[in-house]
């Protein structure tokens, strides 16, 4: 199987474990059991606004289940010690960016995934 697809793959299933443990409640008070009961809830009992927040909830709670940050900073100190290229005025979005390509290898995730990690780090 190809790498994007097995990481895409890997993704989706944390982020739908996200929202297995953090929604439980709310599917469980709305009732859904059936596809039907969910697209009722879309359409019916929720905004475009709260399900967006699910889908960052969910995003969130898998980016940081599949690249713990303690081991994302361990792995980060690493890399760049092995680069003794890199500029030193170089932008901390421009050095994610560079880094996410090694780092989406360690950690089975796609290069984006890496870089909103890394950018949290630093928040």
């Amino acid at each position: 199987m190809d790498d994007r697809y097995q990481n895409r793959l890997r993704f989706s299933f944390a982020h739908e474990i996200g929202h297995f443990i953090l929604h439980k409640n709310i599917y469980e008070n709305f009732n859904i059991k059936t596809f039907k009961d969910f697209y009722d809830f879309l359409t019916n009992n929720i905004s475009q606004d709260q399900y967006s927040y699910f889908e960052t909830q969910a995003n969130k709670f898998a980016n940081h289940l599949l690249v713990p940050r303690e081991v994302l900073k361990e792995q980060r100190e690493k890399e760049i010690e092995k680069q003794k290229d890199i500029p030193k005025n170089i932008s901390n979005k421009t050095l994610n960016s560079y880094l996410a390509i090694p780092l989406s290898k360690k950690f089975g995730v796609s290069e984006k995934v890496i870089e909103i990690a890394l950018g949290e780090l630093e928040a």
